[in-house]
């Protein structure tokens, strides 16, 4: 594919900030936010994912607001350890972030090492092994985990790096802040078929609300001990809700042939309009990226907002996300795409 690069778009307005957008909503309801002006705007961020049902979901928040007073986080854990593949344990944190750091200091604890190793998605897209591979060849034996967040990873790419983190004598955690419950009900361990010592979930269990899981072997688990708040029982009872409807409506499948839909249809608009010369689809279908030229993406950004789309680079479905929406979608890139590429003005190719 040939790139060029975009010069110029002229009389863009960056686009509105999705913070604020969310902060000054009158409604989230679905796929949609109600503004302050009374208009709707087809939500396709979700909280960066975190909102896996759509937003305010009636059966979510009826069981928010009056749980049980007992047994809930032990049925979610009985869920989870049900869905997830070789969910010996289970633990719950209040965020990502205490989560990971949870399950590294247990990593440590168990291994008697320090150090640990990241795959972003970058890293894990491009199946990038070399450094990883310098690392473990040099300095395995300080090595306590390695962590690989696997959206839009192969199984190959997972499969050489539970490879080395066997040679390493290192703990494989799958840090599935988005990748969990989405790309497949099971995860990405069930997706690829590789096994990994823990597995980190994030807010999407329970719809957005501050409750993530870390499940795993009990040797690791057990030592485990959590670094914030305890989560609400009403974090729970939301989680509850969203892991059956995960393994009763198989949100996962769901997700996938929506998201296949969406990236087919704009995989024909981006090539008719000339739009493929600058940028691309690809990633999974559930959160599909759209990457190239970088005042393209930003002016493609401001132009959707325009059309009432929040879109900040990826379309991140959620299961409010329907016929509806797709026509939505796909109306707002057929009113700006064109007038886009018409916009931009090419550079000159020498010629021979």
């Amino acid at each position: 594919m040939t790139r060029f690069n975009l010069i110029s778009v002229r009389g863009v307005e960056p686009a509105p900030d999705y913070v604020s957008v969310l902060r000054t909503a009158q409604a989230r309801s679905g796929a949609w936010l109600k503004g302050e002006d009374g208009g709707s705007r087809l939500d396709l961020v979700n909280a960066d994912g975190a909102i896996l049902l759509g937003w305010n979901d009636p059966e979510v928040e009826a069981a928010a607001s009056d749980p049980a007073a007992s047994g809930l986080p032990a049925r979610v854990a009985a869920r989870l350890a049900a869905m997830v593949p070789h969910a010996e344990a289970v633990a719950f944190e209040s965020s990502l972030s205490h989560a990971v750091a949870g399950v590294l200091v247990a990593a440590r604890t168990v291994t008697g090492r320090d150090g640990a190793y990241f795959c972003d998605e970058a890293v894990s897209g491009a199946g990038s092994l070399e450094d990883l591979a310098a690392l473990v060849d040099e300095r395995g034996g300080e090595l306590a985990a390695i962590v690989s967040r696997p959206l839009d990873a192969a199984p190959s790419f997972l499969k050489a790096v539970r490879r080395l983190a066997d040679r390493a004598g290192a703990m494989l955690i799958f840090e599935e802040g988005r990748s969990a419950l989405r790309v497949h009900r099971g995860g990405a361990q069930a997706l690829s078929g590789v096994r990994a010592d823990a597995v980190v979930l994030g807010p999407s269990l329970a719809n957005g609300r501050s409750l993530c899981a870390v499940t795993g072997s009990v040797e690791l688990l057990s030592v485990f001990e959590r670094q914030g708040d305890q989560p609400d029982l009403s974090a729970f009872a939301a989680a509850d809700v969203v892991l059956s409807r995960v393994a009763r409506d198989d949100v996962a499948q769901a997700l996938q042939v929506h998201g296949a839909e969406i990236v087919a249809e704009l995989q024909m608009r981006l090539i008719s309009t000339g739009a493929s010369q600058m940028v691309g689809l690809h990633g999974d279908p559930s959160w599909s990226v759209l990457a190239g030229d970088t005042a393209f993406e930003t002016a493609l950004c401001a132009a959707l907002a325009e059309e009432g789309v929040m879109f900040q680079g990826a379309h991140i479905l959620s299961a409010a996300i329907a016929g509806r929406e797709i026509g939505t979608l796909l109306k707002a890139y057929d009113r700006v795409l064109a007038p886009l590429v018409d916009q931009c003005r090419w550079p000159r190719r020498r010629a021979g």
